[in-house]
């Protein structure tokens, strides 16, 4: 029968028995036979598509397992990849945004991602090695970061911490940012109470964090305890801290909400302009992009501006953990 083939059906035949073949190898034998046998330009054309077909398999074998994000792509988006959704997760998601903050900090987020061979991934926690967590679709409609990395972890956190509140649990460190900086970094986090620090153990702390690279959270006080007060700063929320100038004694911090709350209070206002109704001007007391209240200036994107003495009036606690 080999002989009623015509030569192109040989030459099909025999590229789909090669590319099935698992014992096929581009050795100089077999380059041999196939120069010998066929011509030129079909052995180079199968030996072109064997190589580059072996390479792929290869690459595929080498990647999984391996880290899929180097910690210069952590930084490229840094603490701006973080952007909170959906979960009441903020003291998460703000430990995630100081940690991205730092050199060492990328190194750790990306040194926690695996990629598997079909294509999902693998978290570790440095604080609980015990347990992996298999991440296959990262993203949902409660999950929006920016970064494709910070979306993997947090789909993770919510495997490591199904019910929120667990979190807050003395048996994970409590409270939040503390358990949150902890399984992160896999240190046991510090904290210090913020109302009860006077103002230059307090700065102290953070020009230290800031100096070393480490990850600091805050967490500011609820509606009752700063019910006299502007209410310039979401409460029951955590922040994480970015920078510090000590000349101004102020502090950079991300809000893991991005600026999403004050653009709701922004779009609410031109609606009502647009409908003939007088805007509240109380109905949004947080700063807008560019403007200033009470010691808080919004820089925009999330990024808030705080005078020492106005954190000492509105923070609840501050956790750090070395790296």
């Amino acid at each position: 029968m080999n002989g009623m083939f015509s030569p192109r059906k040989r030459q099909n035949a025999l590229a789909a028995q090669v590319s099935s073949s698992s014992r096929f190898r581009l050795s100089g034998c077999y380059r041999t036979k196939f120069s010998t046998r066929y011509s030129p330009q079909f052995a180079a054309r199968i030996s072109l598509a064997l190589a580059v077909g072996l390479s792929t398999s290869c690459w595929h074998m080498a990647s999984a397992g391996m880290h899929p994000f180097s910690s210069s792509q952590v930084a490229a988006m840094a603490s701006a990849g973080v952007h909170q959704g959906q979960y009441p997760d903020c003291w998460f998601e703000a430990s995630l945004a100081a940690l991205a903050n730092s050199h060492k900090g990328q190194k750790l987020i990306a040194d926690m991602i695996t990629e598997n061979p079909d294509s999902s991934f693998t978290v570790v926690f440095p604080g609980d090695k015990s347990r992996s967590f298999k991440v296959e679709h990262e993203t949902s409609g409660k999950i929006c970061n920016r970064a494709r990395w910070a979306n993997i972890i947090e789909a993770a956190s919510r495997q490591e911490f199904p019910d929120n509140d667990a979190g807050d649990r003395p048996s994970r460190g409590r409270p939040k940012i503390k358990t949150g900086l902890s399984v992160l970094t896999g240190k046991t986090a510090n904290l210090l109470s913020i109302s009860s620090s006077n103002s230059t153990q307090l700065e102290h702390l953070i020009e230290d964090c800031i100096s070393r690279g480490n990850p600091a959270v805050l967490s500011t006080k609820s509606i009752a305890e700063i019910s006299s007060l502007p209410a310039v700063i979401l409460p029951s929320h955590a922040y994480a801290l970015i920078g510090y100038d000590s000349k101004s004694k102020t502090l950079t911090l991300r809000n893991p909400l991005g600026d999403s709350v004050e653009r709701q209070f922004a779009n609410q206002a031109e609606l009502d302009i647009a409908n003939g109704v007088e805007p509240n001007e109380d109905a949004c007391p947080l700063p807008l992009a560019g403007q200033e209240r009470a010691g808080v200036k919004n820089l925009g994107d999330g990024l808030i501006r705080v005078k020492l003495a106005t954190l000492k009036q509105y923070g609840r606690f501050i956790s750090w953990s070395a790296l």
